[in-house]
């Protein structure tokens, strides 16, 4: 006979996240944030990456690559 903990972790697994957390919140939550905030995130991208070239933290060099592989 297997316990309620042992029947859960073949259906979820034992490690964090588990299938059901995974499924039933973060895909979820990922997908609609993906949707409304996809072009934002974008533009905080580059703003913080001129900054960070601004501050002399990131070279030019370093900072046009990371530019360049961002969509326009």
């Amino acid at each position: 006979m297997h316990t309620l903990k042992e029947q859960f972790e073949k259906t979820d697994g034992v490690v964090f996240p588990g299938k059901t957390f995974m499924d039933e919140l973060l895909k979820p939550v990922f997908y609609d944030q993906k949707e409304h905030l996809f072009d934002a995130m974008f533009h905080i991208h580059k703003a913080h990456t001129t900054m960070l070239a601004e501050q002399g933290i990131l070279t030019d060099d370093e900072a046009a690559k990371i530019l360049e592989a961002l969509p326009r």
